[in-house]
C-alpha cells in the first residue's frame, strides 16, 4: 500500500502537469486532448485519495473530472456546430 501511495503520487503529478500543458495549448485538438488528460489526473488523484481516506479531496477531484469531461464535450460540440455553419 505505502508503494501505491508513494508511486501513485508522482503519477498523478505527472498527468496533471500533462493536462494543464495541454489545455494551455492554442491548438483546438490539442487543447481537447488536456481536458481528457485532465479528468484523467483527477480521477486518479480521487482514487489515491480514498486510500488515504481523504474524502473532502475525493470529492474535489470527482468534481474537476466532471468539470474537465464537460469542457471536453462542451469544446468538441461548438466545434462540430462550427463545421456545420
Amino acid at each position: 500500500m505505502n508503494d501505491f501511495v508513494l508511486y501513485g503520487q508522482w503519477v498523478v503529478v505527472v498527468i496533471s502537469l500533462l493536462g494543464v500543458a495541454l489545455v494551455s495549448s492554442t491548438k483546438h485538438n490539442t487543447r481537447l486532448s488536456g481536458y481528457i488528460v485532465t479528468a484523467l489526473g483527477r480521477l486518479s488523484g480521487a482514487i489515491l485519495f480514498i486510500f488515504l481516506d481523504l474524502y473532502a479531496f475525493v470529492l474535489v477531484n470527482i468534481i474537476h473530472t466532471v468539470i474537465g469531461l464537460r469542457g471536453y464535450y462542451k469544446n468538441k460540440k461548438e466545434v462540430i456546430e462550427e463545421s456545420i455553419q
